[in-house]
């Protein structure tokens, strides 16, 4: 909850389709609105967003997760993960512990 992140008006109003496709434009777009928006709008510890309530922001952090993984490995770019598609980014990050 102490992520930067947009409203899902503005998430709309760019036409982008979620939250992680609104995070990489809005970064190649205008990377000096990106860079306010992560200055401005993080919660320090402790406290509550200010524009979003907390279940929101879950629901958008877990978006943008998705879209990372998703963006890096071969697959259905959906909105769900497989168990490949997260086995496969596991390991090209050197974090897969399994079998």
């Amino acid at each position: 909850m102490i992520k930067a992140l947009p409203t899902d008006d503005e998430i709309a109003a760019s036409g982008c389709a979620h939250v992680g496709e609104y995070m990489d434009w809005l970064k190649a777009e205008d990377e000096a609105c990106y860079e306010m928006m992560l200055r401005e709008r993080g919660a320090a510890w402790g406290t509550e967003p200010a524009l979003l309530p907390s279940s929101r922001c879950v629901a958008l952090t877990i978006q943008i997760i998705v879209h990372i993984i998703e963006q890096a490995t071969v697959g259905r770019d959906e909105g769900r993960l497989s168990e490949v598609e997260v086995v496969s980014w596991l390991k090209a990050k050197g974090l897969y512990v399994g079998g």
